[in-house]
């Protein structure tokens, strides 16, 4: 069974990070599922349910337009991870790794100037270590944490359509809660407009861009 497991800190990056891609795999026949650590809310509108309860519906509402075949938060406290254990962090994933059985695993490039996301990358390359059954962990850019000197040089573009593109646009704009105006790297003009940058190094109109971290064949 060809599945994938997209694994972000927040609610948003399954989106930004790789979000043409997955719907590109999922119309190959593909089966791709979202693993999110954190509740995405609790630092940036702390104490605030309606948007508590806003962003969960918008997660759906993006994780549908996208195509995964499920979408689970574990809730656990936003911009926070470092306040945990490791291994805590590390049984969340280890136990969607052994759910779903993915063959590839999407997650946050370890450089990320977000700590969170450097913490869910280190536990996903913990959680994926030889013998988990996974063949494929592919760190994703996430706009305005993914940033110039951070290492990330990517080795893998996806080519996407304009079609698969406005896909992304879409789910993305699903997230009122994240979404920025432009000049913003969040903002949807911003989106586009680094698609097609990346696009120029694959020789394509659109393509989002990764690092292998492993592969095995």
């Amino acid at each position: 069974m060809k599945n994938i497991l997209v694994i972000g800190a927040h609610p948003d990056d399954e989106i930004y990070g790789c979000g043409a891609t997955i719907n590109k795999l999922v119309q190959d026949g593909y089966k791709a599922h979202a693993l999110i650590l954190t509740e995405g809310c609790s630092s940036q509108y702390p104490n605030n349910q309606e948007i508590a309860q806003q962003k969960k519906q918008e997660s759906i509402k993006a994780s549908n337009i996208i195509g995964y075949q499920s979408f689970y938060n574990a809730q656990l406290p936003d911009m926070q991870l470092d306040s945990l254990k490791h291994i805590q962090i590390n049984k969340v994933i280890e136990e969607h790794i052994q759910n779903i059985k993915p063959t590839i695993v999407f997650t946050h490039h370890s450089g990320d100037i977000n700590l969170d996301h450097q913490l869910c990358s280190a536990s996903t390359l913990v959680a994926c270590r030889p013998g988990s059954g996974v063949h494929e962990i592919i760190f994703y850019e996430t706009p305005s944490s993914t940033e110039w000197g951070s290492g990330f040089e990517p080795n893998l573009f996806y080519n996407i359509n304009e079609d698969i593109l406005n896909i992304k646009l879409k789910a993305i704009e699903s997230y009122q809660t994240e979404l920025r105006p432009a000049p913003h790297p969040r903002s949807t003009t911003k989106i586009k407009a680094w698609a097609q940058y990346r696009g120029c190094a694959a020789n394509c109109q659109y393509a989002e861009a990764f690092y292998i971290y492993r592969k095995w064949v």
